[in-house]
C-alpha cells in the first residue's frame, strides 16, 4: 500500500533504477519488516539474507515496472 506523496516519488525514482532509492525505500521500513521477519525466522542472520535478497529481487525486477510495484505493493502489506 503506497501511504504517502514521498512513497509513490520514491516508487517512480526506483522504476528508474535508482538503488539509492531502493535502499531508502527499505530503510524507512526496516523495523517492521525485521520484526516480521523475526518472528518468523528466529535468527539475526536469517532475517539479514531475507532482507538481502528482496533488495536484489526488487533491483533485478525494475525494468518490468508492473512486477516490482507488485512486489513492493505486497511488502507494503505488513505497514
Amino acid at each position: 500500500m503506497i501511504t504517502s506523496i514521498s512513497d509513490y516519488k520514491i516508487l517512480k525514482k526506483i522504476k528508474k533504477q535508482d538503488m539509492s532509492a531502493v535502499m531508502d525505500w527499505f530503510n524507512t521500513r526496516q523495523s517492521k519488516y525485521y520484526k516480521i521477519g523475526w518472528a518468523y525466522l528466529k535468527s539475526h542472520q536469517d532475517v539479514e539474507d531475507v532482507f538481502h535478497n528482496t533488495i536484489i529481487k526488487v533491483h533485478d525486477k525494475i525494468g518490468q515496472g508492473r512486477q516490482l510495484f507488485r512486489i513492493v505493493g505486497d511488502l507494503d502489506i505488513y505497514q
